[in-house]
């Protein structure tokens, strides 16, 4: 997946700092978690005293196109003491190899296709249409929930133009794992519409 966030921070100086640690949460509000810490990261590791100026990098590769991620970084100190920056939040970019429009006629209608295979055990395609609006392009979420009506996965959070779109989805959920085998809901929702369907991953 060529999809990632690239974090950047810059010290004035350190002063007995072991180093850093990167806690992510899927909203400014959710419990945040720990994603990276200097214990296994080398990049994440301070130089302990110094007066000079330091840049530091790191790459969340784990990341979901479309997905709005929020990010902290807690400094942590060698008397143990912790200092938490942020929040921040990053959009990751939709890939055009996810999501592309089909051609055709401006849609009339809102709607939602049957996803196609169905059952499926490796990669579905899901077809949608989004009307003309005079507001321009409309906030469009696309989103999959297991039986429980447990979120599993944003595939689309994002603005998009009136017309008709396809997305390929290959059965992982937010964090890059593949879902167990079972019945899954996908909504299309926009803010004056809302569609669900249902289908079957079947690993």
């Amino acid at each position: 997946m060529n999809n990632h966030v690239v974090l950047q921070w810059i010290t004035q100086s350190e002063v007995d700092v072991l180093g850093y640690e990167i806690q992510r949460a899927f909203d400014e509000n959710d419990p945040f978690t720990t994603i990276a810490s200097y214990r296994d990261h080398t990049e994440l590791r301070s130089a302990g005293n110094t007066s000079a100026k330091r840049i530091y990098h790191f790459e969340d590769d784990n990341v979901i196109a479309g997905q709005t991620y929020w990010y902290k970084l807690v400094s942590h100190d060698i008397d143990g003491s912790l200092q938490t920056f942020g929040p921040v939040s990053a959009t990751v970019e939709l890939n055009n190899q996810d999501l592309q429009p089909v051609n055709g006629n401006v849609p009339q209608k809102f709607a939602l296709q049957q996803n196609y295979p169905n059952p499926f055990n490796g990669v579905t395609e899901i077809q949608f249409a989004i009307p003309q609006s005079d507001q321009g392009a409309l906030p469009v979420q696309l989103s999959v929930y297991d039986l429980s009506g447990k979120k599993v996965i944003d595939l689309i959070h994002t603005n998009l133009s009136a017309g008709q779109y396809k997305y390929k989805w290959n059965g992982k959920d937010t964090f890059g794992n593949y879902l167990p085998s079972g019945v899954y809901f996908y909504k299309l929702s926009t803010p004056k519409n809302t569609m669900v369907r249902k289908m079957l991953f079947v690993k």
